[in-house]
């Protein structure tokens, strides 16, 4: 005896399929603009909390080589020039006194190379723009002209959006640095 076996193939229809390819390109379509800008938004937080890291590691090197170090803007990662933007360069600050008004060049530590081109740095001391930062050999911030104020700085990438992806940084007359977070400007 025989039996006759019908196999019957399973798969997808051509419908089903364009109807499939056209549902999953609308969820990408729509998806694809948030995903983006969820990106960019966590590139802001991190370039924010990355600046901190650095502020905290030149405090702790200024401490622990109990000597004065600073960190400049620095477009070729050797001199206190360009913009926070072209990088950034931490070294020992041979300096006569913490209130000098000019950084001397002293042992490099750290460089940075040029930061994302939609990377927002502004450091300020009381809207004054500020072109180094100071940590006396106590950890204290060192005091530019004599200046009694704290130093602000503002960290966020071009385009972030929402609540609370900047980050507004603040260094006080003791050293001590804190975070505040902002929304996206």
């Amino acid at each position: 005896m025989s039996q006759s076996i019908k196999r019957r193939q399973r798969g997808f229809t051509l419908v089903e399929l364009l109807v499939t390819v056209i549902v999953v390109g609308v969820i990408i379509g729509l998806a694809g603009p948030n995903f983006s800008r969820q990106v960019l938004n966590n590139r802001s937080v991190a370039f924010g909390e990355d600046l901190v890291a650095m502020l905290n590691a030149a405090r702790y090197e200024a401490i622990n080589r109990a000597a004065s170090v600073s960190i400049c803007a620095s477009s070729d990662g050797a001199t206190c020039t360009g913009a926070w933007t072209d990088g950034y360069i931490v070294f020992v600050d041979n300096a006569s006194s913490n209130t000098s008004s000019t950084p001397v060049i002293g042992t490099l530590i750290r460089r940075s190379d040029k930061m994302d081109p939609k990377a927002q740095l502004t450091l300020l001391n009381n809207s004054t723009a500020v072109t180094f930062v100071r940590f006396t050999s106590l950890g204290m911030l060192g005091r530019i002209a004599n200046s009694n104020n704290a130093i602000t700085v503002k960290a966020q990438m071009t385009g972030c959006k929402g609540n609370k992806n900047a980050r507004e940084i603040t260094i006080g007359l003791s050293g001590i640095i804190s975070v505040e977070p902002k929304d996206c400007q």
